[in-house]
């Protein structure tokens, strides 16, 4: 996609967290919602 939307990256980080907390289970809970944190904060300086 070459000019990805704020909600397409939202849709992406949501699905991308889910999938990882499905793969990691509860041991690796802390690193995803670190890196999730670090994202949004990124995505929400977008307009």
């Amino acid at each position: 996609m070459e000019k990805p939307t704020k909600e397409g990256l939202l849709t992406a980080i949501e699905a991308c967290k889910a999938n990882a907390e499905k793969m990691m289970g509860e041991k690796g809970v802390a690193v995803i919602r670190h890196h999730y944190e670090e994202m949004m904060k990124l995505i929400n300086k977008l307009r």
